[in-house]
């Protein structure tokens, strides 16, 4: 990743004229995301897949990020926290990756689910479901750390240059 010097945005000038999003993300900075998030998502393989960058942070206070994978399509949405710009650019990498791996992941995961919630019966089901989500996690967390540290940091989201890549706003569809 590699930002050009001196360039703004059509749109949003540089960072610190951009609108506000939220607190914590204005229309520069969530543009640098979805740049970002798509080109991740072409390194790990998903290149024909589809991302909406959700406009808002994502619900819980104590996730990074989440994704939300359709089902039957090569389609995911993803939400970053409310203070996604104030973590460090080593964690923002790892989160990515981490949701990004989902989209592999997550068809096995949700076929099993529904085998394993018939066998079981519905008294049990409850903590069998828990325990295979969190191994799920640390699956993938485990794929992500390894994988993470060998692709770009997403310096330039913190800067005033204008980051190369389209789209700006909207969905992120893969570049031709």
């Amino acid at each position: 990743m590699v930002a050009r010097a001196g360039r703004r945005h059509p749109v949003y000038g540089t960072r610190t004229q951009s609108p506000a999003i939220w607190h914590g993300m204005n229309e520069y900075e969530f543009a640098c995301l979805c740049t970002y998030v798509r080109a991740m998502a072409d390194e790990v393989g998903l290149r024909d897949w589809t991302f909406t960058i959700m406009r808002e942070p994502a619900k819980g206070d104590d996730l990074g990020a989440e994704i939300t994978v359709t089902y039957g399509r090569r389609h995911a949405n993803v939400s970053v926290c409310r203070d996604w710009n104030s973590l460090p650019d080593h964690e923002r990498r790892h989160i990515v990756v981490h949701e990004l791996l989902h989209c592999f992941t997550n068809a096995p995961h949700m076929r099993t689910e529904v085998m394993l919630e018939d066998l079981v019966g519905a008294a049990v089901w409850p903590v069998v479901e828990a325990s295979l989500r969190m191994d799920m996690e640390h699956v993938t967390d485990a794929i992500a750390s390894a994988l993470a540290k060998h692709l770009p940091l997403p310096e330039w989201i913190v800067g005033d240059d204008m980051p190369i890549g389209e789209p700006w706003v909207g969905p992120v569809e893969r570049a031709t």
